[in-house]
């Protein structure tokens, strides 16, 4: 199924990046659940036993930096598998918009290609995020030690700071990819293309976010009645919210690109040639 692209310089609207990224995951389904799925299964498992078989090894030795770098040696290894997962979904996307049949084995071999700056992306992209969040939490925490408890009331406000930077590097991972960019270059090159449409994109992760909590809010529900049902239903729900999250970025870059440069999907996806 392709999904028809917007006209060249045309707007960019919520509901058209929405109702379009909807029909490329769900005319796609078995594709776009299969790969979080399997990323979902992969990560579970390797990191568990990557990670606790450094924990049992710092333990037995009585050693805090081995249990320290089985942890982050656990932690990249989530980031990277995840980014391969994204990356995949990312070109799947590009080949079905363009007409083409799904060719996972490509596309996996194409997203390898980038892996190097792709978790080099990651690493930044997380670290910015921490380091943000760190500074907000000691400001807010500096202000409720001199004047009260009460400063506790202004946290939402220190939320807005990683709140922009998440708008402004929506789309890092397509522009890594698509592009051939670095991780600077992907992060500028994200940060200029939300220019001017990023309280549109703001309005696109804030749907997508009361999404996965409807989601939590149903499992939480059939948890009372079976836990065994409120896992499974959970699970699918995540794996479901994944993919058409991943579809909703796809079409956020793309759209961005057709309505800021005048260009087409053939035009964006020619790289791939």
């Amino acid at each position: 199924m392709t999904v028809a692209s917007i006209a060249g310089g045309g707007d960019f609207r919520v509901g058209d990046v929405m109702s379009r990224a909807w029909r490329l995951c769900t005319g796609n389904i078995l594709f776009f659940l299969a790969v979080p799925f399997v990323i979902y299964i992969i990560t579970f498992v390797g990191a568990l036993v990557f990670g606790l078989a450094f924990v049992l090894a710092g333990w037995g030795t009585g050693s805090v930096g081995i249990m320290g770098v089985g942890i982050f040696l656990a932690v990249v290894l989530v980031l990277c598998l995840n980014l391969i997962g994204q990356g995949v979904l990312l070109l799947g996307a590009f080949q079905r918009l363009r007409g083409q049949p799904l060719r996972v084995a490509d596309a996996l071999q194409r997203v390898l290609g980038r892996l190097v700056p792709l978790i080099g992306l990651g690493v930044l992209w997380s670290l910015a995020l921490a380091i943000t969040a760190f500074v907000c939490f000691a400001v807010l925490s500096g202000i409720a030690a001199v004047v009260g408890g009460w400063a506790m009331v202004l946290s939402p406000l220190f939320l807005v700071p990683s709140a922009i930077l998440l708008v402004m590097w929506a789309v890092v991972v397509p522009a890594c990819i698509v592009e051939g960019l670095g991780p600077v270059a992907s992060m500028s090159r994200s940060a200029d293309l939300s220019s001017g449409y990023r309280w549109k994109i703001f309005g696109i992760l804030v749907l997508l976010g009361l999404l996965i909590l409807a989601g939590n809010a149903v499992q939480l529900i059939l948890t009372f009645v079976s836990q065994a049902l409120g896992t499974v239903v959970g699970l699918v729900w995540t794996v479901f919210w994944t993919a058409y999250f991943n579809c909703a970025l796809i079409m956020v870059y793309h759209d961005l690109r057709v309505a800021k440069e005048g260009v087409d999907t053939e035009q964006i996806a020619s790289v791939f040639d």
